[in-house]
């Protein structure tokens, strides 16, 4: 990793590894060969440990996030999403709550599992749509159906079904 933090809190996150843990998740998970994980890699951390380390790191740059969001680590994509998701709910200022949203979807390609989108999805894209008109959402919507990440397309689509998408 680059930059010095994103070192920091790998290594925080993989002196926690649980090796026994690690081989549960590749299965829950469906890392082998044909499995709609395959290729992620797994550290082996529970949820709760990983929240602990981003509230800590909620400073943490954009720079240092997108490393995160890099990683071959699921764990460490994670850490990354819930560092972004605690700072757009504490924050007050729009602008920088559009920029977080910006940032969460310029990265898609690397939330690619269903668990990343369920913590992270509706907290940050949800919520900055809310209150806005829908054209993103549709927008957004019809692109990721037809794009690679069927997860966030599932975490959007309940949204149209529920009237949550109608016109604003």
């Amino acid at each position: 990793m680059k930059t010095s933090e994103a070192q920091e809190i790998y290594t925080l996150l993989s002196d926690q590894a649980d090796p026994h843990q690690r081989e549960v998740l590749m299965r829950f998970f469906k890392t082998g060969k044909g499995g709609y994980g395959e290729g992620d890699q797994f550290l082996g951390l529970p949820v709760p440990i990983i929240r602990k380390e981003a509230k800590q790191h909620l400073s943490t740059s954009f720079d240092t996030l997108r490393e995160l969001l890099q990683s071959p680590w699921h764990e460490v994509r994670l850490c990354g999403l819930l560092i972004l998701v605690e700072r757009f709910e504490r924050s007050k200022k729009e602008e920088e709550r559009e920029e977080i949203y910006r940032f969460y979807l310029a990265h898609t390609d690397r939330i690619n599992n269903w668990d990343l989108v369920d913590l992270s999805c509706y907290k940050i894209v949800g919520n900055y749509l809310l209150d806005k008109k829908h054209d993103e959402l549709k927008r957004l919507a019809r692109v990721i159906t037809f794009g690679s990440n069927a997860s966030l397309s599932y975490r959007l689509t309940p949204l149209s079904e529920r009237g949550i998408l109608q016109q604003r």
